[in-house]
């Protein structure tokens, strides 16, 4: 990451356009995208530089602040908000971490 540089970091549960649940990398054409060519849906990987599958393995609960610890194959990381923001991430979800510099 440069200094003095800006980045979107996006924490989802699905990378699907058209909101299914079910993707498989094997089967995936960046040129069409993640659905059948031409249908319109894509996915969130077409929009970002860097894309990791993870998942949640822990959490603590902490007065109205919320820690949620997520494991991407041994890279791990934890990120503190509030209930409100954080409240629909479950532990043993998968997640994935989009990120790309802007």
């Amino acid at each position: 990451m440069d200094v003095d540089s800006f980045y979107t970091l996006v924490l989802a549960s699905n990378i699907n356009g058209d909101g299914t649940k079910d993707f498989d990398i094997l089967r995936y054409d960046h040129e069409a995208g993640a659905g059948a060519p031409g249908d319109g849906h894509g996915s969130l990987m077409d929009k970002y530089d860097y894309v990791m599958h993870g998942k949640i393995f822990k959490y603590s609960i902490n007065n109205q602040r919320i820690t949620i610890f997520i494991s991407f194959g041994g890279l791990l990381m934890s990120i503190t908000g509030g209930q409100s923001e954080l409240k629909s991430l479950e532990i043993d979800s998968r997640i994935f971490l989009l990120l790309k510099k802007i």
